[in-house]
Order: C-alpha cells, then sequence, then structure tokens
C-alpha cells in the first residue's frame, strides 16, 4: 500500500465561497484508492424552525451524490457517469439545490443555494424581511420567528 505524500496537505482545505466556508475533504488515496470520507462540503442553513446542517457526498470517480439535511439522508445517486450538475431537494419545506462545477482538473466547487438564492444572499434577505429571537424556555432553546412585516419598530 502507498502513501501519497500530498494526502495530508490536501485532506482538510477550507475556502471561502459566496462568503460560507466550506470545507473540503479529499475523497480517495491516490495510490491505494482506500475509501475515505466523500463529505465534500458542509453548510449550516439558519431558518425559522432552527439551524439545519447539509452534508454533500460527492464521489469524483464514481460520480456519486448524497444529501443528508441533519443526518438523514435525503438523496442518493450512485454511478452518475456525469461529475458536474445541480441536485434538487428541500430543506425544512424550502426548495434548495447544490450545484457541481468544474474549476480544473478534478477540482470541483460546490454551491448551495437556497429558495433560488446562493446561501449568502438568502441568509442576506432574511434578516432583512424577519427578526429572529433565540431563547431557553424549560431548559429548550426555542426560536421566535417574526417576518418585518408583521410588526413595528417605536
Amino acid at each position: 500500500m502507498g502513501f501519497d505524500a500530498n494526502l495530508l496537505s490536501k485532506l482538510l482545505r477550507t475556502i471561502l465561497t459566496d462568503g460560507v466556508v466550506v470545507k473540503f475533504i479529499l475523497s480517495r488515496c491516490t495510490f491505494c484508492s482506500c475509501s475515505m470520507s466523500d463529505i465534500v462540503a458542509t453548510w449550516d442553513v439558519s431558518l425559522s424552525d432552527g439551524v439545519h446542517k447539509v452534508n454533500f457526498e460527492h464521489g469524483t470517480t464514481t460520480g456519486k451524490r448524497v444529501i443528508t439535511v441533519d443526518g438523514v439522508e435525503i438523496l442518493r445517486k450512485n454511478w452518475m457517469f456525469r461529475l458536474v450538475g445541480q441536485e434538487y431537494f428541500k430543506i425544512s419545506g424550502k426548495k434548495a439545490s447544490i450545484h457541481v462545477d468544474a474549476i480544473s482538473g478534478f477540482q470541483y466547487e460546490y454551491t448551495l443555494e437556497v429558495d433560488g438564492k446562493p446561501l449568502r444572499k438568502f441568509v442576506e434577505n432574511r434578516k432583512k424581511t424577519s427578526k429572529v429571537w433565540t431563547l431557553l424556555l424549560g431548559g429548550n432553546e426555542t426560536r421566535i420567528v417574526l417576518g418585518k412585516s408583521n410588526y413595528k419598530n417605536n
């Protein structure tokens, strides 16, 4: 079994995409093809019912795509011949999509959209249109979300 000298440096890279930090993890060892984690991107999406964790797995040799929301697998496609494209799904009733684009060679960029907007734009829009309070009630974290059209600031 061989060892890829660059494996450790490539194992965990962090880049900034649309203002959201995305962690990329190398999916396979170059020499022995041993399976490692295929999770290439993770996002935290704050909605009115709480913060949801979205994980995306992308097998860059098989084209496999798996989407989990809050640890629950909601989409799985194995053996896709097209390595780039889009996957559509819902996060707590909101339309969402993940875009897979090739940057160069076998490097890919992953972008999450919610309600047709890149995550950063969606978050900015939510801050303009709603007010969120988080408080503890009976030891449980509770979120109160009001649309700004529902109340007036004095």
